[in-house]
């Protein structure tokens, strides 16, 4: 189940982030797990992110598919 809220990302975007984090200071990292932009998935593991993957369901309803 997705759970929503206000995160940050040290990086314009998802795919070139380290980390996600729960405070606008970057200090506290979110929880383990799968976190999206829309385009992009990844998942954290002990504050840093794995590789990005593009979100084949983000690109398919995006595409008009």
């Amino acid at each position: 189940m997705a759970t929503f809220g206000n995160y940050y990302i040290d990086a314009p975007t998802l795919a070139g982030a380290t980390a996600v984090f729960t405070d606008v200071e970057m200090t506290i990292a979110a929880p383990d797990g799968y976190y999206s932009d829309g385009t992009t998935v990844r998942q954290q593991v002990g504050g840093l992110l794995g590789i990005p993957v593009a979100c084949p369901s983000c690109v398919r309803a995006n595409s008009g598919l």
